[in-house]
Formats: C-alpha cells, structure tokens, sequence
C-alpha cells in the first residue's frame, strides 16, 4: 500500500491552496501537419510528418493491455481453481490441496498447499505458519497492488527493484513468524533443504525464495535498538513540525498582503488570475487594452488575445471579496494562458496579491458574463467541429503537393526552407486572409500562399455550438531539395 500512498499523497492538498479555475479555455491557433515539397524534375511530392508521441503511446497502450490481459487470466485460473476443488481448513484459514498442479504458496485468504511433497509434520507446520502470516499481513493486498503497478509503469525499471524489495521484506516478517514456533534450527535447515532439493514451495508468496541466504542472516539478527524507535518518532513529529511551520508563514504572507489592499479605495480594480493566485491592480496598465467600466460584456475585439483567456466583471458587490467591499465598484476578473513571457509573468508578480478563492470564484461565476463575439464574423480558434478537407487530408496533401512548384531559381540556388502560412476557412468553406506568419523568402512565400489558396476551396467549415464559424488555422510547408 505504500506504492498508492505515493501515488495518491502528491495530489492531497496539505496548504490551504485552491486549484486554479479557468471559466473559459482558448488555446493557440491549429497547427496542421507540415507538408514537404521535394525537388524532383518540376514534380511535387507532399508527406504528412510521423507524431512520434502517438507511435509511443501507441505501444505502451499495446503492451498496457496485453499485461492487464495477463493479470486477469492469472487471477481467474487461480479462482477456477479454487471452484473446482475440495476445501479444506487450517486456523479457520481454507486450504485446497494442488497435488502438484500448483506449489505451496498464499493468495489472498486461501492457501495452496502442495501436498505431493514429501514432508514431515514440524516442517508442514512451519510452512503453514509461514503462509498463514502472509494472509494476516495482507502480503497479497500489496502483491496484486504492485501488479496493477508494474502494468502501469512496466516500462520503468524502478518498479521491478521495488517490487522485488517488497516481496523480500514480506518473506522476512513471514520466516520470523514461523522460526518464532522452534527453538532449534529447524526451520533455516528446511530453507536450505527447500533450495537444494529444488522442492516446489515458491510462487508469488511462497515458502521458497531467491534471496534464502539473505533470509536465514535476518532470521539471527537481533531486533533493533529501542533508540532506533524512539529515533523514528522523532522524525515524525520533526516533519509534521515542518508542515505546520510552512502553513503558519504562509499564512503570514497572505495577511501581510491583505494588509498592502485594506487602503484601496476606487471605482475599478483589476483581478489578475495567475497560478493559484489572484493579483490586483488599480489601474490595470499591465496589458494594453481599456476596458469600459459601465459594460458588463467584454467583447473579443477589446482583449490582448494572446494572453486572455477569460474576462469577467463584477458588480455584484455581495460577491465581491470582504476585503473590498464598500472600497471597490467593480472588478473586473482576467485569466491567463498558463505559458505567458517572462517579463509579464514579473510585472504580474510585483503586484500585491491574495490566494485564489475557489467558493468565491464560484459565486463570482453566477454574476458576470463570460466574454462574447463582438460579430458574426468573429475568427476562432479552437471549436467543437473544427474545419476539414472534403475527402480527408490526405487527399488534401495531395491536391496541395500538385499545386506548389518548386522555384526554378530556388533549386539552381541550393535554397531550403519552411514558410509558415495562416489562413481563415470561412463559413462557405474557402480560404480567406491567407498570408505567411513566417517565412525565409519572399519567392517561396509566394508560392505556398498562392497554393493554399487555391486548394482550400470547398472545405467543411467549422462549427461552434451548432453554428457554422470561421476558423483560423496555420499550415507549415517545407522545401527540401
């Protein structure tokens, strides 16, 4: 269970943080895939790029399945097994005889008991014991954990070392428990008998294993000092000490910041969303945009859109954080992409803040209107639908690769290079404001607009929320020689 604990407690949310909300998600411009013209005579040739990651994925959802496939063919065999034959009891423990089909091993509450081997009664009894620990420890709880795990991550090796670490700590709580029963060397002389004799008495968590040597050293070791004990506690309260330190300063910090805005006292106060906190500016000079204060809908034509990903105004002064209230008219609320530059993340980070406030967003969200389209001819981005070829790209590669020529002068030149070419598919279809957004030269330029141009013409257009819209899209096109 320690493997899940260290799964799960990165995501437990020890400071008073709150997640970042974002009402409304804009992402970059659609990116196609690059096609690349090659010289060969005046012909054109036209490829689509190979996403590595999809062929990465593509392989570890493969192996993921066929590993998950594995693990539940194991686990019904083991269950059909245990249908199929006679129970018997040990310790109020069932205990199904294998007669040599399975080795002697624990599986969750059952135990597996090859009885084809020859045994006599103090060496079953230390077996029993043996397998009878591993059910009251729930061994087999973190085995079938670990498994789930190694599906997961089978690609790491890491989780093989680990999973071979707990198996081994599991057969020293479990050889402690059985030596416990005798006070001779009986049970260390049935381990050794166990590996020399090859007896069957191992899978899973089996009596026998690879690190015997190993076992029979921990089984004479003595058992720690109780300063060693009294040690561990220590470090325990020590880091619990630290947490509480940490949440006590942090804290601070954000009274300290309350403190720099009990003074304000305007009509307007910008709100800048960022990480899991909430900037404010009285004058909202960051970004160069003004924003008419007796509006309550901001529309897309008054927002710096690389970096704005929502914008709300609250007048509803019920809603507006405490420490505001009676100080503050309206705020206006802004959101951010989460990769803005370097010099607006530090001017943003000059300014006083608060800890992002997820209840009052919440209620923040009841009285504003999210940002809305100043027309209908409005250019998006990112749509539900987006805009596509009429018989799939790669007939559309195709057309394109027939419609660029490679310039002659270009290839007499030895002349490389990628043109990156933006263009809007309309609402009947066709490419309208096509233009390069980064070239190399102005010949190839050319080229690749007027090609684009001429074979964007009857595309699907994009839909949003069940309207035809215009779609913004960039093409990047490679010339190879």
């Amino acid at each position: 269970m320690g493997m899940i604990m260290s799964l799960i407690f990165p995501l437990i949310n020890i400071l008073r943080y709150t997640p970042e909300i974002t009402i409304i998600q804009s992402l970059p411009t659609v990116y196609l895939p690059e096609i690349t013209v090659r010289s060969s005579g005046d012909i054109a040739s036209s490829t689509i790029n190979i996403n590595y990651w999809q062929v990465v994925l593509g392989v570890y959802s493969m192996v993921t399945i066929l590993l998950f496939i594995k693990f539940i063919i194991s686990n019904y065999k083991l269950i059909r097994f245990i249908n199929k034959n006679e129970v018997e009891y040990y310790n109020e423990y069932p205990l199904i005889k294998t007669e040599g089909r399975y080795p002697t091993f624990a599986y969750l509450k059952y135990i597996f008991w090859d009885n084809s081997i020859p045994l006599n009664k103090k060496e079953q009894l230390l077996i029993l014991k043996h397998e009878e620990t591993h059910i009251k420890e729930y061994h087999s709880v973190d085995i079938l954990s670990m498994e789930i795990l190694k599906i997961i991550f089978w690609f790491h090796p890491a989780i093989y070392i680990i999973d071979a670490a707990l198996r081994t700590q599991h057969e020293f709580i479990a050889d402690k428990k059985a030596n416990d029963l005798t006070n001779d060397a009986s049970y260390r002389q049935l381990m050794v008998r166990s590996l020399f004799e090859e007896l069957s008495l191992s899978v899973g968590h089996g009596f026998q294993f690879s690190t015997v040597k190993t076992r029979i050293k921990m089984l004479k070791k003595q058992r720690s000092a109780q300063w060693k004990r009294v040690f561990s506690i220590l470090s325990l309260v020590s880091i619990l000490g630290s947490i509480v330190i940490l949440q006590s300063c942090v804290d601070n910090e954000v009274r300290a910041m309350n403190d720099a805005l009990k003074d304000i006292q305007v009509k307007s106060l910008y709100g800048f969303n960022f990480g899991d906190k909430t900037y404010w500016d009285v004058h909202g000079t960051i970004f160069s945009h003004n924003l008419k204060e007796e509006t309550t809908t901001i529309s897309s034509d008054q927002i710096n859109a690389d970096y704005i990903v929502s914008v709300h105004v609250i007048k509803d002064r019920s809603k507006m954080p405490d420490i505001f209230k009676g100080k503050v008219d309206d705020i206006i609320l802004m959101s951010f992409e989460d990769e803005l530059e370097a010099p607006i993340i530090s001017e943003i980070q000059k300014l006083p803040y608060t800890n992002r406030d997820l209840d009052a967003e919440k209620e923040f969200a009841m009285k504003t209107k999210e940002v809305s389209s100043s027309s209908d001819d409005d250019v998006f981005e990112v749509v539900e639908n987006p805009a596509s070829a009429p018989n799939g790209m790669k007939a559309f590669y195709d057309d394109l690769g027939k419609n660029i020529i490679y310039p002659n002068d270009a290839k007499r030149k030895d002349v490389e290079g990628k043109v990156y070419v933006q263009f809007v598919v309309n609402k009947e279809g066709v490419a309208e404001d096509v233009k390069v957004v980064r070239g190399f030269d102005p010949t190839f330029d050319k080229v690749a607009v007027d090609a684009v141009a001429k074979t964007v013409t009857n595309w699907n257009p994009a839909t949003q929320r069940g309207q035809v819209v215009k779609q913004r899209m960039v093409l990047p096109v490679v010339f190879k020689l």
